[in-house]
């Protein structure tokens, strides 16, 4: 049988469970300078690929495609 957690308890949960910001402890190493990033939302795709990989003038970051 369920029971019924109120409004507050429920939210002194939910930040019980927040993890702390800290800095990073060392820059990220570039692995593969030629990669690009996608990111995947529900509506559109994006892709962003290096600075030197586009034409001058040419956007780095691209949607590719609207998800309906």
């Amino acid at each position: 049988m369920k029971t019924k957690r109120s409004k507050a308890k429920i939210q002194a949960e939910r930040k019980s469970t927040a993890v702390p910001y800290s800095e990073p402890a060392q820059e990220l190493q570039v692995l593969r300078p030629d990669a690009g990033g996608i990111d995947c939302g529900a509506q559109e795709h994006y892709v962003a690929v290096p600075p030197d990989r586009v034409k001058a003038g040419q956007p780095t970051v691209r949607s590719l495609c609207r998800v309906y």
